[in-house]
């Protein structure tokens, strides 16, 4: 495992575990305005575990909101450091309202960049401790709560007549019906796109619809789904992903 790749993981683990503990101590919070100012909170402080652990990984570090804005995050003392030529991106937590009613649904990315290699990437759900990592763009690995590493591939037998899928979605899309006529199809969403990620890539969901996320969203899960051997694509306005045989099936319907 490369050195960026620990230090990845360690940062999940990090903010996993503050996570973790704001998601039981917002159960105690009995007023909204207490509970904005806890969320806050909760974002400040994942966002400096963050960058306290890549600090010795990089000199920029740009988080991006689930509503598209961003905001970069600096060490004052890495700054210093003229020979870091990294840029790391934090895909911030997803779905922050989940955790302010508080529902373990809840995950967050990251991803460092050099320029003379390829990403290395992780998602993390803080409920259950579970960080799916990559650092080649090829192979993919979940690290669980009980320390094990298992390798992870998106199940591509997929049976198109076969009578139930089970899809993810921000929204119902009745329409799908139409682009998988043989189907029965439920939608199970956990309101967190990468928490439905994460489920693709355990093979415990199909398909998922979401609406357009911005741009640093979808390539982050972009990034991930093919290189676990799925595939995404684009229905009108949703934005889908999961196993290949299946998105291609309902993304090439006319």
């Amino acid at each position: 495992m490369y050195k960026h790749t620990k230090s990845i993981i360690k940062a999940c683990e990090k903010a996993s575990v503050n996570i973790a503990r704001d998601i039981i101590e917002v159960n105690n919070l009995h007023s909204s305005r207490n509970l904005g100012k806890f969320l806050n909170s909760s974002q400040v402080r994942f966002e400096k575990n963050i960058a306290s652990e890549l600090s010795g990984e990089t000199s920029n570090i740009v988080v991006f909101a689930p509503d598209g804005t961003s905001k970069n995050i600096y060490d004052p003392y890495k700054m210093q450091n003229k020979n870091i030529n990294c840029n790391a991106t934090v895909v911030g937590i997803d779905n922050m309202i989940n955790l302010g009613h508080g529902i373990e649904t809840v995950a967050f990315g990251l991803s460092l960049e050099f320029p003379d290699r390829d990403k290395t990437t992780a998602v993390c759900l803080p409920a259950t401790n579970t960080i799916i990592y990559s650092q080649d763009a090829e192979e993919f690995f979940s690290l669980g709560s009980d320390g094990f590493t298992r390798k992870i591939k998106i199940n591509q037998s997929v049976n198109i007549n076969f009578p139930t899928v089970i899809c993810s979605s921000d929204h119902e899309n009745h329409s799908v019906a139409s682009y998988l006529p043989k189907r029965e199809i439920h939608f199970v969403s956990s309101g967190s796109i990468l928490c439905d990620l994460v489920r693709v890539l355990e093979n415990k969901i199909d398909i998922v619809f979401y609406n357009k996320p911005c741009n640093e969203f979808l390539n982050f899960i972009s990034y991930i789904v093919n290189g676990a051997g799925g595939s995404d694509g684009f229905i009108n306005n949703s934005y889908v992903f999961g196993r290949k045989l299946l998105v291609k099936a309902v993304t090439q319907q006319p």
